[in-house]
């Protein structure tokens, strides 16, 4: 039977973020909320991360560092959790800062409601500390099934900014494998809404969220390999929980917006999954509009033409478009 000794276990995956990071850990140490522990897990960063980590350890004995081969931000989410004395996890990503009351506003919310997980809204900043957007998650107590619900249909996925109920975490919440390098957040959220059963949020900014150009969310370049793995794993949970059939409608969507994310790269238009989502979409009588993207999508004169569209410069699109109907005059 796990036993916290503390109430909050921040956990810092840490990685090439040297400029970053020394605000990262004064916004945390700096908490209105004192009972914490703070786990910054170097992962083999290169850089001289794991010296300040070290030296923030000296300075606070609420700091514990671990120092690992480089093995990806899960991996390393996955090593705090497993050291972890919390009665609740709380991430933060090591190029983020929080508000001074972030974690105490979170934890009351979160008592008060009885919540697995309670949420707060974000507020993206850029690297000048020019404020940006504010971000809100769906506000109110939900059950974990109707968060779920809400997941697919696009509420946002992010793993920092919330508590979440040390409990829920067992072996397959963080398994994931490392070709995963884009949105793995977002099958991990979904694993725990499968977990949870009071989901809350919150209106009140918990998160400075610090906008990079060169973070992996901008320079990540998706395929229709990536995106067929992605989706697997992420349902993979969902139909061992008999919850598939359920949300059948809902996860085709979701399938539906992530093959939108590869419109240009190359595949096999009979792929089984492929296949799988058209039979699914004829069956569940999806609208003719949502149908007919799929037609295009796996169709190749109409692949053809978006690649135009897509590669092509202007000026240029017009002779591509011109080879490819002498070309297709050429075959008939």
């Amino acid at each position: 039977m796990f036993e916290p000794s503390v109430k909050v276990s921040v956990i810092v995956p840490v990685y090439k973020v040297e400029d970053y990071l020394v605000p990262c850990l004064d916004s945390i140490l700096n908490q209105l909320f004192r009972d914490i522990e703070i786990l910054l897990i170097d992962d083999g960063s290169p850089d001289k991360c794991g010296v300040i980590c070290d030296e923030y350890a000296k300075k606070d004995n609420r700091v514990k560092v671990v120092h690992q081969p480089n093995s990806g931000v899960t991996a390393a989410r996955r090593r705090g959790v497993e050291i972890a004395r919390g009665e609740f996890i709380f991430f933060v990503d090591a190029d983020d800062t929080l508000p001074v009351n972030s974690i105490q506003a979170l934890y009351d919310f979160a008592c008060r409601n009885s919540l697995d997980i309670a949420m707060g809204a974000y507020v993206e900043i850029d690297e000048t500390g020019k404020r940006g957007r504010e971000v809100h998650y769906l506000e109110g107590v939900y059950s974990g099934e109707v968060f779920l619900n809400e997941l697919l249909k696009g509420a946002s996925g992010v793993p920092w900014g919330n508590l979440y109920r040390t409990t829920l975490f067992d072996s397959k919440v963080l398994d994931l494998t490392p070709e995963i390098r884009r949105s793995e957040d977002f099958i991990m959220k979904t694993r725990l809404a499968l977990r949870a059963n009071l989901i809350g949020g919150t209106p009140e900014v918990i998160y400075y969220y610090l906008q990079r150009a060169t973070s992996v969310v901008h320079t990540f370049k998706s395929s229709f390999e990536y995106e067929k793995m992605y989706n697997e794993l992420l349902f993979r949970a969902i139909k061992e929980r008999g919850l598939y059939e359920k949300l059948e409608p809902i996860c085709i969507d979701y399938m539906l917006s992530c093959l939108r994310r590869v419109l240009t790269d190359r595949f096999n238009p009979r792929d089984p999954w492929l296949i799988e989502i058209r039979e699914a979409m004829r069956r569940l009588k999806f609208p003719m509009k949502k149908r007919c993207f799929l037609f295009l999508y796996t169709n190749s004169i109409a692949r053809y033409f978006i690649r135009c569209m897509h590669h092509y410069h202007v000026k240029d699109r017009g002779m591509a478009i011109g080879r490819g109907i002498r070309n297709m005059f050429r075959v008939f």
